[in-house]
């Protein structure tokens, strides 16, 4: 399955990508920073351009898939875990527009660009967020992981 996942870099993030990746899934990472787990193309893009998360929807996975002269696939699921996780890190307007209009870029793209599948991650301890992820995915997509 090809995963766009928002946030792979993060604290929580992170072990989610690894484990789809072990999976056998093809994880691209959308990230402000790289992660540079074997397996797993990032790519840095900013979650509150809009324009950047409909290029981001529309590419390529890895350099694997441009050999298949077949163009970008349609992902099959997006994981939203891109975030400022708590309050008090940036000023108040800054939490804001990352996370509610990043969210929304994230969700606006993921709809038109018909991925099958989205999650988001919520206010939940990290583990937790990570487990509610995955469980979701395996729920929603049958993969009896």
């Amino acid at each position: 399955m090809r995963v766009l996942f928002t946030g792979g870099s993060g604290k929580a993030g992170k072990h989610v990508v690894a484990y789809l990746a072990a999976a056998g899934h093809k994880v691209l990472n959308v990230d402000r920073m790289a992660l540079n787990h074997p397996g797993v193309h990032d790519l840095i893009a900013d979650i509150t351009d809009a324009g950047q998360m409909y290029s981001a929807m529309s590419s390529h996975a890895g350099f694997d898939e441009m050999e298949t002269g077949k163009g970008a696939q349609v992902f099959d699921a997006v994981v939203h875990f891109a975030a400022i996780p708590c309050l008090l890190m940036t000023p108040d307007t800054e939490t804001y527009r990352v996370n509610v209009m990043g969210t929304y870029n994230v969700v606006e793209a993921a709809v038109k660009m018909v991925a099958r599948y989205f999650s988001k991650s919520g206010r939940f301890t990290h583990s937790c967020a990570a487990r509610w992820t995955i469980s979701v995915i395996i729920g929603k997509c049958g993969l009896g992981l």
